[in-house]
């Protein structure tokens, strides 16, 4: 028994742990290093999944917002974005409102028709009146209405390489209006029938260019005796009143381009508006 206890205690001496000035031994040393080493490894395979995880989460949302662009942009652009043909400045007004239309006309117990007290036809139809005329001057800009001079680039990304029969040599610069305002003429006698025909072109061409599909439903009014149209309904408009304020101010307030000659030296006019 002796014998045994002694070469159990040899054995296990012959293999215990040799300490050094360190106290470390070389077997642990390798140790360590093998325990460094994996938790290194560990350690970049975690980062790894952290990159991979977020490189997946971001290409999903690129992938979805591009699915989206696409099915919403067809290349052209978009409705409260503004479109490819559109006047790049003036896009950052577009803004994008529900409106209720009004001025559909509603029959009594009579069949006599009439308009609500509140719609704003009163303001834009009927006949000649300072209202009516304050009212259209003040949408379109009065006489003259709200053209603006824009810059040679402006001009160059608008209408290309055409640019050139654009120049405006009385006005100094490429003189442009909006498609939503209507053309102006001054009195002159080619300015006839042919200019009414234009104008009333132009309002289908806009009209058919929009094609709003908002549903319109008819109503019965018993003193008409059936039903007639009701076109107060919703739409999604643009916010004329953010345009209007867009173009007011490059018509004549801060971001109006100064007139100018061709070489670009400033040119003072000799006239008023328009």
């Amino acid at each position: 028994m002796d014998f045994l206890t002694n070469y159990r205690r040899n054995v296990f001496k012959r293999y215990s742990q040799v300490s050094g000035e360190d106290g470390g031994s070389e077997f642990g040393e390798e140790n360590h290093k093998a325990n460094d080493h994996a938790n290194l490894g560990q350690e970049e395979r975690s980062r790894v999944w952290v990159v991979l995880t977020w490189f997946f989460a971001l290409m999903s949302t690129y992938l979805v917002f591009k699915n989206w662009e696409l099915r919403n942009n067809n290349g052209f652009g978009t409705y409260g974005g503004g479109f490819d043909t559109e006047f790049l400045p003036a896009t950052r007004a577009i803004r994008s409102i529900k409106t209720r239309f009004s001025g559909s006309p509603r029959f009594d117990e009579t069949g006599e028709e009439y308009f609500l007290p509140n719609s704003d036809i009163s303001v834009f139809a009927g006949p000649p009146s300072p209202v009516v005329d304050e009212g259209w001057n003040r949408i379109t800009g009065g006489i003259g209405g709200l053209y603006f001079l824009v810059t040679d680039e402006e001009a160059k990304q608008s209408w290309g390489e055409s640019l050139d029969e654009y120049w405006d040599d009385r006005r100094g610069g490429y003189r442009a209006g909006m498609a939503l305002y209507p053309e102006y003429y001054t009195q002159h006698k080619v300015h006839g029938r042919k200019h009414t025909d234009h104008c009333i072109n132009q309002i289908r061409q806009l009209i058919m260019c929009h094609g709003d599909i908002t549903p319109i439903p008819t109503k019965y009014y018993a003193g008409y005796g059936g039903n007639y149209i009701n076109s107060d309904q919703v739409h999604v408009c643009r916010d004329f009143e953010s345009l209007l304020r867009w173009t007011t101010s490059r018509h004549n307030g801060r971001e109006a381009v100064d007139p100018r000659y061709r070489n670009g030296t400033a040119k003072v006019l000799d006239f008023d508006e328009p």
